[in-house]
């Protein structure tokens, strides 16, 4: 799955509010009325979630093929993606 399924309303918003500015970020300040530093917070966190989302799928991915190449058996891969998933979301 890709990460960009995962973005909600308001992530989707934030990108079209960026792109409409030329990834300027006083100017998509000035435009949306929020203020810079929280602008870049806001980025950040959606860099940080884009980027878990990333991990997971790239892992995801990598335990498939050892599946097929037959290198694990695919009960244990499900295991370990699962406990991947718990740690990556601090659980």
């Amino acid at each position: 799955m890709s990460w960009i399924t995962k973005l909600n309303e308001t992530d989707v918003l934030l990108l079209e509010q960026l792109i409409d500015s030329d990834f300027n970020f006083k100017s998509c300040s000035e435009r949306s009325g929020v203020s810079y530093f929280l602008l870049k917070n806001k980025i950040s966190d959606l860099r940080t979630r884009v980027s878990k989302y990333k991990k997971k799928s790239e892992f995801k991915e990598y335990l498939d093929f050892l599946v097929y190449e037959d290198a694990v058996i695919a009960s244990i891969a499900d295991v370990l993606y699962k406990k991947h998933l718990k740690e990556l979301d601090g659980k």
